[in-house]
């Protein structure tokens, strides 16, 4: 009845050696991100938020290697104190503008 044939043998080789190599080609790279703030870190936040034309919970969290849901406590207290406020908000993002003083 036929079906499919099987491919040779060098043709498997092959193709087992290039699933090892690509397995090897890949690091894991992880980070470790604080989740404690110290104060002059907090200080030069607020300096470069109010210099930028917008902030995002992710752009803080990559710049400055702390946790997003960090980030995010950290622009909601900011919100509370009028330093920033949200122009767009979804339920995954919220985007925030320093206000103008």
């Amino acid at each position: 009845m036929g079906g499919q044939k099987k491919k040779p043998l060098s043709r498997m080789e092959k193709q087992k050696r290039e699933k090892a190599e690509a397995k090897k080609e890949k690091p894991i790279k992880k980070t470790l991100r604080i989740s404690i703030i110290p104060q002059e870190l907090l200080n030069k936040m607020l300096t470069d938020i109010k210099k930028s034309k917008y902030v995002t919970p992710t752009m803080l969290a990559q710049r400055y290697e702390i946790k997003v849901s960090s980030a995010k406590k950290i622009l909601r207290k900011l919100e509370n104190d009028r330093v920033v406020e949200p122009r767009v908000k979804t339920a995954r993002l919220t985007v925030y503008v320093p206000v103008k003083t």
